[in-house]
């Protein structure tokens, strides 16, 4: 804003400036001086507006509460009246912005609002009355939603957390596939940014008071923001573009009943409304391939992890005696003993149907030399040997892991298209495979080296990519002069690049969840994980008919009961790291060399759990409908796909029975 400009808003909201000089301020007892302005709050509270339809009958009061009428469901909500700020920026451009943050860089803001033409102006003043900068926002009704959008903000501000929270029993989020955040006590002391994709897989928070909710979803070109979680309660946060308040900032807030069932279909009408809900059975229309996974499992083979970076040890201060594992090189598989294994797992495993994934195929091997990962590794075999696996297409889907997030220093490119942060730096991203440190990669560089790569690739031709990261990593910025990014063009490369792979009929896959990619994408590979109480099925009953899903802690052995009772009840397909030993009948290595995450299975569990993919055949493809805790405890769940197939599930160490259904102990129930 423009100095006259905050001059005439100050005079008219009632403000004291001092010129530029330094403000006193007494509170009664010392005295502080400050760089900001005093400002005398109003006597009284006033409203603003009024907003009514069939709907909601909303009030707007000029100390920034919200007090909403949900007609239908009868019930009244209301915001607090202040909203704690963050006094950074909150993304200062890291690979991943902070998530806990501290009270000591934080504030309670509250708020002193004019109407301003249709808009409102609002003051944001602090403890000490002390003005920290203003904003213009608008409220409008459209339909059964409340919609709120910043129009500016004072350059004082480096963030902005508004509208205050909805007060609320518990809250409902979209984390590793979703959970429920009871608000049971006082926790002053938690306080978390929550972002896309890395924090949120999907765009939106929403809050319960006993059955009846209320949901906040972004919009679509909204990619500037975030969620900020504090004590039990959640608001919109806000962030500069480019260091500037300069981009798209809207939210709308919609009131339902039906617990976290009711949100979540809320927000799939929402996803469906917006252009981001499309099935599988539309994808398959597109590409028959996708039959090949439906009751399938997935097999997953890490080919080599080529030896860490020697500098690793010392700036990551690892022991001498630990890095001596970094330095090996670790051949798994080459490609006539992957395809060895699959014959194998066909004749003596019972592996009909579903994928074989490669990792680690290309030059350098696992996470190495993304993104100049032609050729494959000359130590793996031939490239003929390789297509020979790939042209097990008619039986499986044969795919290849690929990713074009992370960015290696020892490659021909770099760094050509790596991201610069706002002071020229070079962003840093994960320690990754045997000790490789990577950059981050600008996406629009993402979508060129992916369509440079695809040129090689085609010659394999695999059925199906993945694409590593791509859909759960947060949004990015990057300064660098002539290839300037913004968060939002970060995500529409993003999705551009899986369009490029989905558009050549191949199935698509990316890690973890992110609603943003849900119509050019076939698969995800997540970590949900069940906690009692507290994890619930939120991703599935929004999405799980447009695309298949798999964890990677199948065979968890830190659960007491077979952990596919998970994946049957999240409607999950089976993938299976492949060792060294598999199918041999002796005992396997499970190391990070191999795959990932927490897994523990024989060849025994192998052949015996088809019955998860026989409900995934019924169950892939068709929308979850329900999904409920049958008991107090929470110990059996419920869960019911295209309003016919019904799974209940007992995770309780005793026999339980629930509606007339015995449940033994760590079993299932299935009606059809």
């Amino acid at each position: 804003m423009e100095r006259r400009d905050f001059l005439k808003s100050s005079a008219f909201l009632g403000i004291t400036t001092a010129g530029g000089a330094l403000t006193s301020f007494s509170s009664g007892c010392n005295r502080i001086e400050s760089k900001f302005s005093y400002f005398s709050p109003p006597a009284t509270t006033e409203t603003l507006q009024w907003l009514e339809n069939e709907n909601l009958k909303v009030e707007i009061l000029s100390n920034g509460v919200i007090r909403a009428v949900d007609k239908k469901n009868n019930h009244e909500w209301k915001t607090f009246a202040a909203a704690i700020q963050d006094e950074t920026v909150i993304d200062e451009g890291k690979l991943w912005s902070r998530r806990e943050r501290a009270m000591g860089e934080q504030y309670p803001a509250r708020f002193a609002g004019k109407k301003e033409g249709d808009n409102f102006r609002f003051v944001v003043y602090d403890r000490q009355h002390l003005q920290r900068g203003t904003f213009l926002c608008r409220y409008t009704l459209e339909k059964e939603w409340l919609v709120f959008q910043l129009l500016e903000a004072d350059d004082s501000l480096p963030s902005l957390v508004f509208p205050p929270p909805f007060e609320s029993e518990s809250l409902i989020l979209p984390i590793e596939g979703g959970q429920w955040l009871k608000n049971d006590e006082v926790n002053i002391f938690q306080r978390m940014y929550l972002q896309f994709f890395s924090s949120l897989g999907m765009r939106f928070f929403a809050g319960l008071s006993g059955e009846k909710g209320w949901l906040c979803a972004f919009d679509v070109n909204t990619a500037d923001a975030g969620a900020m979680l504090v004590n039990g309660q959640i608001a919109p946060a806000w962030v500069r573009s480019m260091g500037q308040w300069k981009s798209h900032y809207r939210v709308q807030y919609c009131f339902t009943g039906g617990g976290y069932v009711g949100i979540a279909k809320q927000y799939r009408r929402y996803a469906l409304e917006k252009g981001m809900l499309k099935t599988l059975r539309e994808k398959r229309e597109e590409n028959p391939e996708v039959d090949k996974m439906l009751g399938g499992r997935a097999l997953q083979f890490m080919n080599l992890y080529g030896p860490g970076y020697e500098t690793s040890r010392d700036e990551y201060w690892i022991k001498e005696s630990d890095f001596e594992a970094w330095r090996k090189k670790n051949l798994n598989f080459t490609f006539r003993q992957v395809l060895d294994k699959v014959n194998l797992a066909r004749e003596k495993m019972g592996f009909k149907k579903g994928m074989i994934l490669l990792r680690g195929w290309m030059h350098g091997g696992m996470d190495s030399t993304h993104p100049d990962i032609w050729p494959p590794d000359p130590e793996l075999g031939t490239i003929g040997e390789l297509k020979a696996i790939m042209d097990l297409r008619h039986e499986y889907i044969t795919a290849l892991h690929d990713n074009y997030q992370d960015f290696y220093p020892l490659t021909p490119s770099f760094p050509k298209g790596v991201i610069v942060r706002k002071d020229g730096t070079l962003m840093s991203g994960g320690l990754w495979a045997n000790g490789h440190q990577c950059y981050m990669t600008n996406s629009r560089d993402s979508v060129r080296y992916a369509r440079r790569n695809r040129e090689y690739v085609k010659t394999l031709n695999p059925s199906g990519y993945f694409v590593d990261t791509t859909a759960c990593n947060a949004l990015y910025e990057s300064y660098e002069k002539g290839n300037e990014q913004t968060r939002l063009q970060d995500m529409q490369y993003k999705y551009e690049l899986l369009k490029i792979f989905y558009d050549n009929h191949l199935l698509v896959g990316s890690e973890n969840f992110g609603d943003f990619v849900v119509p050019v994408i076939h698969w995800f590979e997540h970590r949900q994980k069940r906690k009692e109480g507290t994890t619930i099925p939120l991703w599935q009953l929004v999405f799980h008919d447009c695309a298949f899903t798999s964890r990677y802690d199948v065979f968890c052995p830190e659960t007491p009961y077979p952990s596919w009772l998970e994946d049957m009840l999240y409607g999950n397909f089976l993938r299976f790291w492949v060792p060294r030993e598999f199918g041999e009948g002796k005992s396997y290595r499970t190391d990070h060399t191999t795959g990932w995450g927490n897994w523990h299975y024989t060849d025994e569990e192998f052949k015996n759990s088809y019955h998860v993919d026989e409900w995934h055949a019924l169950t892939g493809m068709e929308e979850m409908t329900s999904h409920c805790f049958l008991t107090e405890d929470k110990k059996v769940e419920e869960a019911i796909y295209g309003n016919r197939y019904r799974i209940v599930v007992n995770f309780d160490h005793r026999q339980r029975e629930v509606e007339g259904i015995k449940l033994k102990a760590y079993d299932y129930y299935i009606e059809k």
